[in-house]
Parts: structure tokens; C-alpha cells; sequence
């Protein structure tokens, strides 16, 4: 009986097996195929489109750059053998593009993704653009620099643009001052005194910022809460807040996030807290995370804090 059941569970996998593997090479396949003249053409008239209304709106013009192409055609491809007009909906819920970011050698950056549907042409797909609010916010995200277009002709009369958009490399130091910064300007306006740099903090925040890409709550992936870093990082607190933020693409958004939260900005405001180390990591996906930890520790009898205080150099 035992030898019977796992003949039939060998069987199925092997059924599952060949299933996949066709459907993957077909997907393999829509990737390899290469665009016709029609669409090439359609994509360039797209992208210059795009880098008028930019331009008429102030914004500095999108360079084509080959990793994003790379990646818009992947997503194309996928869309070739997979997609269809009627699922409109968003691509990274369909297909993750970390692989293809990794590939492509453009992990580190803030990356968008706008995805057009047009039986007609690149006027169409562009006034579609501005129809949409959220597509329209994508396009004139004022620090993209670069763009990867690609138009594929999906069954019918249907045609599809997948454009992604990316900024250069994070300057990951320089947001994670630009926020310390930026939390001591919120303070001085609330009356609360300022807060100083933790190195220690700061590791602790990086650890966290790793963390939350695999739990994106205040409790650690192992299940403990997140103030067990503290002790892991020997740091003594008689006061400790965290805040947690992903997916926002600068300190702006994410600080604007945290003080239209209540939780997060008491512990912004807190007037204990005296100490902050700021961590940001950048996903293979180009979503930041972001971490706060704040500390309230006790002064020497010279008045300064026991820590040596270092902040992240500007670049």
C-alpha cells in the first residue's frame, strides 16, 4: 500500500513537472522572440513622448539604459505568452522582477514600473499615462533618471508598453543622514531637544532594515521582539522606540509617513529620546526599508553621552 501511494506521488510530480516545464519554456521562448519594426518604432515615439511632457513639466529627460530595457522585456515577454488585456493589473503582483533586476545588474535602485494597454498607438498609450493618477506619479517621479521601454503585440489588436523606471545607484549614507537630519528639524520646531548620532544604533537599524525584508513587522524573523537586538548589540537603553517604514522612495516620503502616524511620530517627538541610529537598505527589487531606532541612555558626569557619536560621511 505505502509502495503504491508513492508511485502515485511520483507520478504527479512528474505530471506537475512536465506541466511547468512546458509552460516555462513557451515563457522562455516569448522572452527570446525579438519585437517586430512595428513595435521597436512604436516604443522609441513612446519614449520621446514621455520625455516631452517631462520636459514641459520641468523634468529632466529619461536616458534609455540596456539593464532596464533588459528587464521591461523580460516583463514584455512574460506578458507575450501569459498576459491578457483583461488583467490589468499591477506586473510585480504577477511576476517578481527580482531575478531579472539581479541579472540585469541594476539591483540598488529605486526602480517603478508602468504597464499600458492601447489597441492604437503611442499618443493612446501616452494619454493613458496622464488619464491615470498613479501612472502619472510614476512617470513624473521628478528623481528618475533612466528608463526601459518595450512594446509587445498581445493576442487580438492589443498592444502592451511595460516601461520601467529607475534612479542611479542610493546614496544609502546620505538618506539615512538626510533623515537623522530631518528628525532633529521636526524636534527643534516641536520644542523637544535634539537627538545625537548612535553608531551602535545604527548597526542595530541596519540589522532590523535586513529583517524586516523577511518580516516586515516589530517582531524578528525568529519570532522575538524587536528590542532583542538591543541586547544582541550590547547597547543599554532605559528608553528604546523603533520605527519601520518600506517601499518609500526618499526621506521625504518616508518621514512624511512616519508623522501623519501617531505611533511613529511619538517616538519622533519623544523628549527622553537623545540618541537615533537611522538604517535603509535597498532591496534586489529597488524597494527601500527603513528603520529607526531611538534610544534614551544616560550622561557621563562630563555631561556627554558614553558612545562615541559618528555619522555617516556626506557623499
Amino acid at each position: 500500500m505505502r509502495r503504491k501511494a508513492v508511485l502515485f506521488l511520483l507520478a504527479v510530480c512528474l505530471i506537475l513537472t512536465l506541466g511547468y516545464g512546458d509552460g516555462y519554456a513557451q515563457y522562455l521562448h516569448g522572452l527570446r522572440m525579438p519585437g517586430s519594426h512595428t513595435e521597436a518604432v512604436c516604443a522609441e515615439k513612446l519614449a520621446g513622448e514621455i520625455n516631452r511632457l517631462r520636459s514641459d513639466s520641468g523634468l529632466r529627460p529619461l536616458e534609455p539604459d540596456p539593464g532596464l530595457v533588459e528587464v521591461a522585456d523580460y516583463a514584455a515577454g512574460y506578458l507575450t505568452v501569459f498576459g491578457s488585456g483583461s488583467k490589468k493589473v499591477n506586473l510585480s503582483r504577477e511576476i517578481s522582477l527580482d531575478y531579472p533586476l539581479k541579472q540585469a545588474g541594476v539591483a540598488g535602485r529605486v526602480i517603478g514600473e508602468v504597464r499600458v494597454y492601447s489597441n492604437l498607438d503611442y499618443r493612446e498609450m501616452a494619454g493613458a499615462i496622464l488619464d491615470s493618477k498613479t501612472l502619472t506619479d510614476e512617470i513624473f517621479y521628478r528623481d528618475y533618471t533612466h528608463l526601459g521601454l518595450r512594446v509587445r503585440e498581445l493576442p487580438g489588436e492589443e498592444k502592451v508598453a511595460v516601461i520601467i523606471l529607475g534612479t542611479g545607484l542610493i546614496d544609502t549614507d546620505k538618506f539615512r543622514l538626510d533623515v537623522f537630519n530631518m528628525v532633529n528639524d521636526v524636534r527643534i520646531k516641536a520644542g523637544v531637544q535634539k537627538v545625537e548620532w548612535s553608531e551602535e544604533a545604527a548597526l542595530a537599524a541596519q540589522k532590523r532594515a535586513r529583517e524586516i525584508l523577511l518580516s516586515p513587522t516589530h517582531t524578528r524573523p525568529g519570532g522575538e521582539n524587536w528590542s532583542t537586538v538591543l541586547k544582541q548589540s550590547n547597547i543599554r537603553a532605559t528608553v528604546y522606540g523603533e520605527n519601520i517604514a518600506g517601499g518609500q522612495r526618499d526621506p521625504q516620503r518616508v518621514m512624511a509617513s512616519w508623522l501623519n502616524s501617531p505611533g511613529h511620530r511619538d517616538n519622533i517627538l519623544h523628549s527622553r529620546f537623545n540618541r537615533l541610529g537611522v538604517g535603509l537598505l535597498v532591496g534586489s527589487d529597488g524597494r527601500l526599508h527603513w528603520t529607526q531606532i531611538f534610544l534614551a541612555q544616560k550622561k557621563s558626569g562630563s555631561g556627554r553621552i558614553n558612545e562615541i557619536s559618528k555619522i555617516p560621511k556626506r557623499h
